[in-house]
């Protein structure tokens, strides 16, 4: 097997600074991080590493874990390409839902076929709720609309009220 450069044997998203026993420390002198390889070599397999490997730092690499088996791999990359794949149809179920609650639906009803599902079902009850407060929100704001124009209207009678009551008290000595 050719020999791959350390920055391709692994891939990390996790750090741990975790020791069983002494800390270690890489050729820098840093404390080094546990980290967990998600290569196609190594899924699953932690070790420790220097903490600034991929912008120059030393070379130091130890394997924490001892090396899988390939039964146990092939395992692992099942799972995760499972785990990803379901993500997906849960963004796609997420994203239909969506287009169901703001009202665009499909031809083929490929939205009625979401809502069989138990939890989509839940979902689409918020969809259903959120749709019934806009509809009320609306309602609301019609009604603000109407009430400050009636607000508005008893406000300049009031005035034409007061300058008619000015009026008549002003020159009432030359109305009589």
């Amino acid at each position: 097997m050719e020999k791959l450069p350390y920055v391709k044997l692994v891939s990390s998203l996790q750090r741990e600074f975790v020791y069983d026993k002494e800390k270690r420390r890489c050729f820098c002198n840093k404390l080094a991080p546990r980290e967990t390889s998600w290569n196609g070599f190594n899924p699953d397999r932690r070790y420790y590493g220097c903490l600034d490997f991929r912008v120059g730092g030393c070379k130091f690499f130890k394997w924490y874990d001892d090396k899988l088996c390939n039964r146990a791999n092939e395992v692992i990359h099942e799972l995760r390409d499972s785990k990803r794949k379901l993500a997906k149809e849960n963004t796609r179920l997420r994203k239909q839902i969506m287009k169901c609650g703001s009202g665009e639906m499909s031809e083929n009803g490929s939205v009625q076929n979401v809502r069989k599902d138990n939890q989509t079902k839940e979902v689409n009850h918020d969809v259903v709720d959120n749709i019934e407060i806009n509809t009320k929100i609306n309602n609301l704001k019609q009604k603000s609309k109407s009430l400050k124009k009636e607000k508005e209207f008893y406000k300049k009678m009031f005035i034409c009220s007061v300058l008619l009551i000015l009026f008549v008290t002003l020159f009432r000595h030359v109305i009589i």
